[in-house]
């Protein structure tokens, strides 16, 4: 496991496979993003609120319809329970950081080049670039119009526009 920021930790499958009593004390994680879908871990055991979103790490996958609810369980979790959470999927370089590149690039007003160097110099894991696309394209509005675009709102205009 990798902290990125105070209370946001990025990991990877062996990551929850190997969680323990030990290393939850250890990190203070209160919070799991899984972005893959795990079978068999329960997190109720050790007192971690958790959430899945079982999607591929496909070309075919659309990460941006559930990044909004991965964007709020993150805040949720940070913010108001003021708690620690880890973010992973499958090997820890592309669905869990295109959340956690997201999640900077809206906290903290990053562009998405800025948030995946945040990443990649904590991690110093030089991620697949062609997993971003959907992430260029919102960097993209946040260029334009000077914020971090609401997600939603974002797709919304996508599917009208065509």
């Amino acid at each position: 496991m990798i902290k990125i920021r105070e209370g946001l930790w990025l990991g990877n499958i062996w990551d929850i496979e190997s969680l323990n009593q030990t290393r939850i004390a250890q990190h203070g994680i209160t919070h799991i993003l899984s972005m893959v879908e795990v079978g068999g871990f329960d997190s109720t055991k050790f007192g971690i609120v958790r959430k899945e979103v079982a999607i591929d790490d496909v070309e075919s996958e659309n990460l941006l319809i559930h990044l909004e609810d991965c964007l709020e369980f993150i805040d949720n979790a940070i913010v108001v329970c003021k708690g620690v959470v880890l973010v992973h999927c499958r090997m820890g370089l592309s669905r869990s950081v295109s959340v956690i590149v997201a999640h900077l690039m809206r906290s903290e007003g990053l562009s998405f080049a800025k948030g995946l160097a945040e990443v990649e110099k904590m991690s110093s894991v030089q991620a697949p670039r062609e997993i971003y696309e959907e992430l260029r394209g919102i960097d993209g509005v946040i260029r334009e119009r000077g914020y971090v675009p609401d997600i939603k709102a974002v797709l919304h205009r996508r599917l009208r526009l065509g």
